[in-house]
């Protein structure tokens, strides 16, 4: 529900993708989210019957990947994964993360994927004097993904708004303690697994990013937790329960 949610940020063909969202959605026999918080805003924002929304999760999109070694990493970083625009809530997190990494040079920021840095981010990140310890880096597949998320001192997910947020599972898969929002459906996927911040409070996310990186009781505690969680998650149960409601549907006719 983020072009509803956001539509202030969503450049482009929102309009047009909400009216079209709202016909099919209305018109649906079924309706599939992927999280508790996409049904809240389903019946919310569109008002459809609680009964005509089942909710099945996503399993982890690194299932399988064996992380393979790629040489342009730093030895010590915060990593960041995926689009950095509107409610990702990248340009705050980086703000916020400044004076960590400026007080330890040994210590950056990766972010992985997204694509490279646009004009106004590389000013931004010249602003704070830290372009020099922020890199973009791109994968070329899975392993090479899991190998950024298995070398990184923690995963940070502070976006304002997720579906579901498949990120975390990854990180959970390849041993990477995960800070993350308390927002949207994150905290369902993280469960007990991760260290929860407030999104929008500089304190909240100083706090939990150092509490992590800082303190290795903790991080081994939280790589734990995080692989017995990602194991709650599986394609081949989405799959199932999948099937059996296009099952349903077919026997019932509507």
């Amino acid at each position: 529900m983020a072009h509803e949610l956001f539509s202030g940020e969503v450049k482009g063909l929102v309009d047009k993708t909400i009216k079209y969202k709202r016909e099919t959605i209305c018109g649906a026999s079924k309706i599939i989210a992927i999280s508790e918080n996409t049904k809240k805003d389903l019946i919310r924002l569109y008002g459809i019957p609680e009964n005509k929304i089942e909710v099945i999760y996503l399993g982890n999109p690194l299932e399988g990947a064996k992380p393979l070694k790629i040489d342009n990493l730093p030895d010590k970083y915060l990593l960041f994964v995926g689009n950095r625009k509107g409610y990702k809530n990248f340009d705050f997190f980086v703000k916020t993360v400044t004076p960590i990494i400026k007080n330890d040079k040994n210590l950056h920021l990766v972010c992985a994927g997204g694509g490279k840095f646009s004009r106004e981010e590389n000013k931004l990140l010249s602003e704070l004097k830290i372009s020099n310890q922020v890199k973009q880096i791109s994968f070329r597949n899975d392993n090479e993904l899991a190998y950024i998320y298995k070398n990184a001192l923690v995963y940070v997910l502070p976006s304002l708004y997720e579906g579901f947020g498949m990120t975390a599972l990854e990180a959970f898969s390849m041993g990477c303690p995960v800070v993350a929002s308390n927002t949207s459906s994150i905290p369902e996927v993280c469960g007990k697994a991760a260290v929860y911040i407030d999104p929008e409070n500089v304190k909240s996310l100083i706090g939990g990013i150092e509490k992590v990186i800082y303190n290795g009781d903790l991080r081994g505690k939280l790589i734990k937790i995080g692989f017995e969680q990602v194991k709650k998650f599986s394609w081949k149960k989405t799959t199932r329960d999948t099937l059996l409601i296009y099952n349903k549907i077919v026997r019932n006719g509507k």
